[in-house]
């Protein structure tokens, strides 16, 4: 077996960390009312930026690196925005809501099933429930719910969510919807 080069293990780091922060992006950003395209372009821009300067600077060498360092960075601010947006909420800004149910839908999904030792396929069907809520402002939001709230809803049902505006001034789901 050969060494890891230091270069190789701060690839692989970077590799890691960008699916982490993209993951736990992408959790906040179910739980705020914005598109994500208005959250995702700035933070690409902002990732590239950053990336673009430090291959000017000398710091970062070939073209391939920097690339890598900026979708690294874009993950880093998509993460930082939200979370900062979510946890840092302005003073006298929460506030009930009556959201309704616009609709109602569930997803089949497949578990996966081990069949040898390197191969998996495609196992068993599960449903995922959903509900569209419809806000007064006119923004509609898709929740995955549990089963139970699933059939406790239908459609043209009201329910109370509790909304903060974050230090973005992106609008938050506080409450949580069983």
């Amino acid at each position: 077996m050969s060494k890891l080069k230091s270069s190789n293990i701060i690839t692989y780091a970077e590799i890691a960390l960008t699916v982490i922060f993209a993951g736990i992006g992408f959790a906040y950003l179910g739980k705020s009312l914005i598109e994500p395209w208005k959250v995702i372009v700035p933070c690409v821009v902002l990732g590239f930026m950053c990336a673009a300067l430090l291959m000017r600077e000398k710091i970062v060498g070939n073209v391939l690196r920097m690339v890598l360092l900026g979708v690294f960075a874009s993950s880093a601010w998509f993460v930082l925005s939200l979370a900062l947006n979510y946890h840092i909420p302005r003073k006298g800004e929460l506030h009930d809501e009556i959201a309704t149910v616009e609709q109602r839908y569930t997803k089949t999904r497949h578990r996966t099933k081990r069949v040898g030792r390197r191969v998996t396929a495609q196992g068993e069907p599960y449903k995922v429930y959903y509900i569209v809520l419809q806000f007064n402002d006119g923004k509609t939001k898709d929740m995955e719910v549990t089963r139970s709230t699933y059939r406790h809803y239908s459609k043209g049902d009201t329910l109370t969510v509790t909304l903060d505006r974050g230090i973005l001034n992106i609008p938050v789901i506080k409450s949580q919807i069983i």
